[in-house]
């Protein structure tokens, strides 16, 4: 799962579930060779906290492995996203309808089978597994509000670039946003808009050679990619709607803090 992104989201009534997706496959976008959506669920059995804890940690992910290997072998399935949390794990491949050398073969009822056995084998019992049409693959370029890999990689490449500065990146802090218009009204409609979604105006619109700026702030939970991104996303899509266009974002890098360094007890 080396291509693959965590995001941490906490629930509602408490708790918290950890959505990983493969991010390769995000940024290519749907496979119309593969419209057949795959969901594995099954239990953990030995989580208080409803993720995997102590041992099951190396299990469950060598369980994962071997899910993964069952499905692309008998369908060449690839494997999309993992949910974990509330003591169970869902598992997301995206497969050809039909496979065989004549692809007349439904690989559905073989997946399932081999899938339920390894559940029994490993200890944790498969729940559900489900097979929906999913030719547009909506369950994995659907987990922001829009499919835009070239905004989510310069915010993922901004983050990057923080956390090489040792920034805290989960610190809440003010976090800038710029945005390029061609006339004052549209820029004024922008930051009207902004201001309805929480965001200050940082002046009004200001003109210069390469347009009319409107500049906002809102203090966000962090820079990680997972909170900033859907942010950016709202505000290029109300810069869009205005006529105008995204241009950034900014934060101030705040350090984070390292324990004390060890030291010799003092002799004498």
């Amino acid at each position: 799962m080396s291509a693959f992104e965590q995001q941490p989201i906490d629930n509602p009534g408490g708790g918290r579930t950890l959505l990983e997706w493969n991010s390769e496959l995000w940024m290519d976008g749907c496979d119309r060779k593969r419209p057949l959506r795959v969901e594995v669920l099954w239990k953990l059995p030995n989580s208080t906290t409803g993720l995997p804890e102590g041992a099951d940690v190396k299990r469950v992910e060598d369980a994962t492995g071997r899910l993964e290997g069952i499905v692309k072998r008998r369908a060449g399935g690839r494997y999309a996203l993992r949910v974990t949390g509330d003591g169970q794990q869902e598992h997301v491949f995206y497969i050809p309808a039909k496979t065989g050398l004549v692809l007349k073969k439904d690989p559905r009822a073989g997946i399932e089978q081999a899938a339920r056995k390894l559940g029994d084998s490993t200890g944790y019992p498969v729940e559900e597994v489900r097979f929906v049409e999913d030719p547009e693959w909506t369950r994995l370029l659907g987990i922001y509000e829009r499919h835009d890999p070239e905004q989510w990689h310069s915010d993922r490449a901004l983050m990057i670039h923080m956390i090489k500065q040792r920034d805290a990146v989960l610190a809440r802090r003010a976090v800038h946003h710029k945005a390029v218009f061609p006339d004052r009204d549209s820029c004024r409609t922008f930051l009207q808009a902004a201001r309805k979604e929480r965001f200050k105006s940082e002046g009004g619109p200001k003109e210069t050679d390469d347009g009319w700026i409107g500049r906002v702030v809102r203090k966000e939970a962090g820079v990680a990619t997972w909170v900033i991104h859907p942010v950016v996303l709202v505000l290029k899509r109300l810069a869009e709607d205005a006529g105008g266009e995204y241009d950034g974002w900014s934060a101030e890098v705040i350090k984070r803090k390292d324990p004390e360094p060890l030291t010799a007890p003092k002799v004498g």
